[in-house]
């Protein structure tokens, strides 16, 4: 036992005595200054760049070997800032130097770098500084002899450390300037094979807007060397970004990963077990995943969700004044835009993303289907949603007065087409509704097939039911050519006038069964420049109908119970007309139907005309004639057969959806009169001659007889009074 103790400490002393001498022999032969200019020199050979270090290396002996640099800088390139490519503030490293002589082991104390600084800069030549013109190596003499290696699974770091670090980089091409501050990095035990905790953190700025990033990761990492690989373990990233130029007051994202493993060699990633959890705005996202990326190819797949959220109160927040308060979103409903949620299964490629088992929530509307993206260099997008109940009204801005007077005058907004992203858009999918309320309207059972391709945007076909009816249609832009061009065609049929107009025009002045169709075109990149430039035509015709607001009989008898100075007849209490035929038929030309086939039946009344209806302004001008061919006939008995031939004019004047329909009552009491007069003059020359009478009596022809002066008058008073 002695003499084992005797050689523990005779061993112990031995190394202690050699450390003893190589800590001498270092001090003796060891100059800083010459090590300082040997360093400079080597420096700015290989780099081509100017290399300073203010301070003279400073030795560490114990444990052994360290050394201590201070002031380093390398300068810039010709043509690029006056600051320095790359400085350091301290920089300090040590080597253990036993187990590298001993077992051939590379054990390295810890690393420690202080105020490390690092500015790249791009020109508007698309020149880099941080391009190297290193000096060509000679070429290895080959001693016939193998040259000791250090084998990089015995290659170790007791640390990294990393302070104060900082990065610049200026972009001329882009006009950009970003910097990173405050940059650290941590790290345990660096060893080939074991795991070593890993912390980082830093703040990036843009330097125009003033929005910054906050970045903190921690991990475990296990390096493998042979073969090659890297393995992230219990990954987290914390990222708080700040944006008030771009309406952002705060993101803040949280990203954790079970594992993620790097293959260098087979240029593959595997991740397992990635959650990323992102907040803004009131907005919660959670996406998880996992799946492999690699050169060859890219499989990952996952979910996707986004929490219940006031979409008020995102808007409000994000249209906030520069003092932070809230704007007011304002809707039709008050109570629109109050919650909305979403959520999907998704996998991704290396040019696809698939969402799968979508489901979309706002307010009382449920959106469903599937959604893809093609080719992420020119995206094609594909679909196939449905939703229960939308009622698009709830979301439009409330009407207000001025809106009404600015309707009044005619004040029309003009939109310009996105003829630019149309022409680059890609899409093709199809779209139902089961509910649909838009601009009053409401429609059941909504299907639309909807495409865009090389500049040309469809809806083809679209169809619904539309109270009572079918409605059919199609629609096609063409952006192709500097100015856009319209194509459609719709189609309304046996639909109910009363709650279609109720619900468009807020009047429910005509009843019947409608149908109507429309087949136009029309060139301009402005909504306005559309509309007037429509061309096309038109047909409209109404069976069984009823106009409301006014009897026209009862009007009729009025004014000629006036003439003839008798008591106007009692009201039947109806202020309704009935319609028994209306045809409507006519040409668009710039924005304005013209119609000179109007054929309008009422009972005992025929109306004919025409006119013009404006549908950018939606003003209506029709003049129509209504002549009574049938003996009219009325519960109280009353004979008005002295109307019959007489025409009324009727004009339809005004707002299309509260037009002012008047009834020329005046003229026809005057067509009235004149014939009531006509009548009484032919009853004054006596009754008409029997023509077929005088024939038989005289057995002569009607050119044989003498016309008498009479009945020459009679024809004459005809021909004045009733040229028909």
């Amino acid at each position: 036992m002695k003499i084992l103790m005797k050689i523990l400490f005779g061993g112990l002393a031995a190394i202690v005595a050699i450390s003893l001498v190589l800590a001498l022999i270092v001090m003796v032969v060891f100059d800083p200054e010459d090590y300082r200019d040997a360093m400079t020199e080597l420096v700015s050979e290989q780099t081509g760049r100017k290399a300073e270090i203010d301070e003279l290396p400073s030795l560490k002996l114990f444990p052994c070997c360290g050394v201590r640099l201070a002031g380093m800088r390398l300068g810039s390139l010709p043509g690029f800032s006056d600051q320095a490519f790359a400085s350091i503030d301290v920089a300090e490293v040590g080597l253990q130097l036993w187990p590298l002589i001993t077992r051939q082991e590379v054990r390295v104390n810890a690393i420690h770098l202080d105020g490390l600084q690092l500015n790249l800069e791009r020109r508007k030549d698309a020149s880099v500084n941080w391009e190297f013109e290193t000096a060509a190596a000679e070429p290895a003499v080959d001693s016939g002899e193998d040259s000791p290696a250090v084998d990089m699974a015995d290659f170790s770091v007791a640390g990294i450390t990393v302070s104060n670090a900082g990065i610049t980089w200026k972009d001329a091409q882009a006009g950009t300037e970003f910097s990173i501050e405050g940059l650290s990095l941590e790290t345990g035990e660096i060893a080939a094979g074991s795991p070593f905790d890993l912390r980082a953190g830093f703040d990036a700025i843009d330097v125009a807007s003033g929005d910054r990033a906050t970045v903190m990761l921690t991990g475990n990492v296990r390096f493998d060397p042979e073969p090659a690989r890297i393995e992230l373990r219990d990954l987290r990233l914390d990222n708080t970004v700040k944006a008030p130029a771009a309406g952002l007051a705060e993101l803040s994202a949280a990203i954790t990963a079970g594992s993620i493993a790097i293959d260098p060699q087979a240029q593959r990633t595997t991740l397992k077990e990635l959650v990323a959890q992102i907040e803004a705005a009131g907005v919660k996202l959670e996406v998880t995943g996992s799946g492999e990326v690699s050169e060859q190819d890219t499989r990952l797949a996952g979910t996707v969700a986004v929490q219940p959220f006031s979409p008020r109160e995102v808007l409000a927040s994000m249209a906030a004044s520069p003092d932070g308060e809230p704007a007011i979103v304002t809707t039709a409903d008050p109570e629109a835009l109050a919650q909305a949620s979403a959520g999907a299964d998704w996998s991704l490629t290396a040019d696809r993303l698939d969402l799968s088992a979508l489901v979309l929530e706002l307010d009382q509307t449920k959106i469903s289907g599937e959604f893809t993206v093609r080719n992420f260099d020119q995206p094609d997008y594909r679909f196939e949603l449905i939703a229960d109940e939308l009622d698009l009204d709830r979301y439009m801005s409330p009407v207000t007065e001025t809106d009404s007077e600015a309707a009044d005058t005619s004040t029309v907004t003009d939109l310009d087409l996105p003829t630019d992203f149309l022409r680059q858009l890609r899409l093709s999918g199809d779209l139902g509704v089961q509910r649909l309320q838009a601009n009053g309207l409401q429609l059941t059972d909504l299907q639309a097939k909807i495409g865009a391709a090389k500049g040309v945007i469809s809806l083809d076909p679209v169809s619904a039911a539309l109270y009572g009816g079918q409605y059919a249609g199609r629609i096609v832009l063409d952006v192709t050519g500097d100015v856009a061009s319209l194509s459609l065609s719709q189609k309304i049929t046996a639909v109910q006038a009363s709650p279609l107009l109720t619900d468009l025009m807020s009047t429910s002045s005509l009843d019947g069964l409608m149908e109507a169709r429309i087949d136009a075109t029309a060139r301009g990149n402005t909504d306005l420049a559309l509309r007037k430039s429509l061309a096309g035509t038109v047909g409209f015709s109404l069976a069984d109908g009823i106009y409301q607001g006014m009897d026209i009989w009862h009007e009729i008898r009025v004014a000629r119970a006036r003439l003839k100075g008798e008591p106007p007849p009692e009201s039947s209490g109806k202020q309704q007309t009935e319609i028994t035929e209306l045809e409507i038929t006519g040409r668009m030309a710039q924005g304005v139907l013209t119609s000179d086939r109007m054929n309008i039946q009422i009972p005992f009344i025929r109306l004919t005309g025409g006119g013009t209806a404006d549908l950018v302004d939606q003003d209506l001008d029709f003049t129509l004639k209504a002549r009574v061919f049938e003996k009219p006939e009325f519960a109280d008995g009353e004979d008005l057969g002295d109307l019959m031939g007489v025409s009324i004019p009727i004009t339809i004047s005004g707002a299309a959806e509260d037009p002012d329909i008047r009834v020329d009552l005046g003229d026809a009491v005057k067509q009235w009169a004149v014939k009531k007069l006509s009548e009484r003059l032919m009853d004054r020359l006596g009754p008409a001659p029997d023509a077929a009478g005088d024939q038989g009596a005289g057995d002569a022809t009607p050119d044989q007889q003498e016309e008498k002066p009479r009945d020459a008058a009679k024809r004459l008073l005809r021909g004045l009074f009733d040229p028909q």
